[in-house]
């Protein structure tokens, strides 16, 4: 049978045994498809379809474009989705049709494979910025915390002196039994001293060490500042107040004078254990190579009973002293004398006020006239007594102004010797440095002079200093006198004095100080 068509309507594929009733041809077995080559389904359209009656399901008519009366739903059941077809011409809408009762959900078929991302889109322009919001509540400062404690004093950086007992060291004929202290560790094993306490409160000086000028090339001057100490010792049981006294002698027969005494320390450690000690320096100064320094260690034991302190040297358990010494190093070459300044004007001439002459005594009777006899003379009359001596006349008032000239200012310095004093009887100490003042030249019998610190540091003047002329030196009743910012000291100027149980000495002596 050849190929069939009705009307626009092509048999795409076929499959016998086929029929026809009349104009209306059939199929006994397979599928039909429209523009589809391989049709999968009873009817398998590839294309769009378009009718102008009533579809129908089982008879009943199914919802289409013209939608009739609502049928009863039908099952649906959704197949693999075909590929799209070629999008038809829309149809004229026609009327709302009442709605169906929602049929059952088909099967959801598989997901698509995801599409490639787009590009990015362009960046939009920036938005108009907002409103400044309101500023925030400024809160009162809270009050300042308390100022932290002040930190621990540095320690000096001068001149480091080990222990090294059991070497004793002869120095100064006072006492020499010291114990050496020097620059240079004598080396060995370490060694020991126990000392044997019994009663509670006992105090003994442990040990002392010295170091003489002469032997490190020390410096006359001990400096101001802190010696720092480290002393290995262990107790056997209990504990002991320990502290260290420093003391300096200007010569080997001098007596050691006390110039610092450190904190107390408690040694309580029954193992060999270092102890630091911190012994806070005054000045000194007038070491000569003969001269020396002591560093004693002196406990208190602080139990009721019986106990040992044992101190530790040499090896292992080097114990030692950091110093404010330094080496004594040799004078630089004088610099060129400054320009003398010119003279102050002399102020005016006090006044001189002479108390009024007293009234003369009185005069005492005659004796009588001696008897004259013709002859031999007669003997002399006894003299009269004399008559009482008349009162000491009033002590004049003295009620002028007194003006001492000034004279240049003295520049402050670590040292001031032999310094040329111009004809003033008033100078001021100016500059920004401490200074020792060890002499003043240009000094005349009875010379009164005052001298001022103007400075913002202390100023000392040192008794009988060796770096400046006999005869320019003080005599203060004191070691040393220092005198603070704006404070002052008046010297006056005595010849045929006794120094040092030599006679015939000149010497600016001390008089005041404010």
């Amino acid at each position: 049978m050849s190929q069939p068509f009705l009307d626009h309507l092509r048999l795409i594929t076929y499959q016998a045994p086929y029929d026809a009733n009349g104009i209306n041809p059939y199929f006994l077995t397979g599928s039909f498809g429209l523009q589809n080559s391989n049709p999968i389904f009873t009817l398998d359209v590839n294309g769009s379809i378009n009718f102008t009656d009533t579809m129908y399901k089982n008879g009943i008519p199914w919802p289409s474009l013209f939608t009739g009366a609502t049928g009863a739903s039908g099952i649906s059941f959704t197949g693999p989705t075909g590929a799209a077809g070629t999008q038809g011409l829309d149809g004229a809408t026609g009327p709302t049709g009442a709605a169906g009762t929602q049929g059952l959900d088909g099967a959801t078929g598989p997901t698509g494979a995801a599409g490639t991302q787009g590009l990015d889109g362009a960046t939009g322009p920036t938005g108009p910025q907002g409103e400044i919001g309101p500023s925030g509540f400024s809160t009162n400062t809270g009050a300042t915390g308390p100022q932290g404690q002040q930190g621990d004093p540095g320690i000096s950086t001068g001149l480091i002196f080990y222990f090294n007992y059991p070497y004793q060291d002869n120095v100064g004929s006072i006492n020499p039994s010291y114990y050496l202290m020097r620059a240079i560790p004598t080396g060995g094993n370490s060694t020991s001293l126990t000392t044997s306490f019994t009663t509670l409160g006992e105090t003994q000086s442990v040990v002392t060490f010295a170091n003489a000028s002469q032997y490190n090339n020390i410096s006359p001057l001990v400096s101001e500042g802190i010696w720092y100490t480290e002393i290995h010792y262990s107790v056997n049981t209990g504990s002991f107040s320990a502290y260290l006294t420093l003391s300096a002698a200007t010569g080997a027969t001098s007596t050691p004078v006390v110039i610092g005494t450190s904190n107390t320390v408690i040694l309580n450690s029954t193992i060999p254990t270092i102890s630091s000690f911190s012994t806070i320096v005054n000045t000194f100064q007038g070491l000569t190579s003969s001269g020396f320094v002591t560093l004693t260690l002196t406990a208190t034991n602080n139990e009721n009973f019986a106990s040992n302190l044992t101190t530790y040297y040499l090896g292992t358990t080097y114990s030692y002293t950091t110093t404010s010494l330094s080496i004594n190093l040799p004078a630089g070459p004088t610099g060129p004398q400054g320009l003398t300044g010119s003279i102050g004007a002399t102020g005016p001439q006090g006044l001189s006020i002479t108390g009024p002459t007293g009234p003369q005594g009185l005069t005492g009777p005659t004796g009588p006239q001696g008897f004259s006899i013709t002859g031999a003379t007669g003997a002399t009359g006894i003299t009269g007594a004399t008559g009482p001596q008349g009162p000491i006349g009033a002590t004049g008032t003295f009620s002028g102004t007194v003006t001492f000239s000034e004279g240049p200012s003295i520049p402050s310095a670590a040292n001031i010797d032999n310094y040329n004093l111009p004809e003033n009887s008033f100078f001021k100490i100016s500059g920004t440095t401490s200074s020792n003042v060890n002499g003043f030249a240009n000094g005349t019998s009875g010379r009164l002079i005052i001298v001022v610190n103007n400075t913002d540091k202390n100023q000392t003047f040192v008794q009988e200093a060796v770096s400046s002329t006999g005869s320019n030196r003080f005599v203060l009743g004191v070691a040393n006198k220092t005198i603070g910012v704006n404070q002052s000291a008046s010297f006056i100027y005595v010849t045929g004095l006794t120094v040092g149980g030599t006679g015939a000495q000149s010497r600016w002596v001390l008089t005041a100080t404010t």
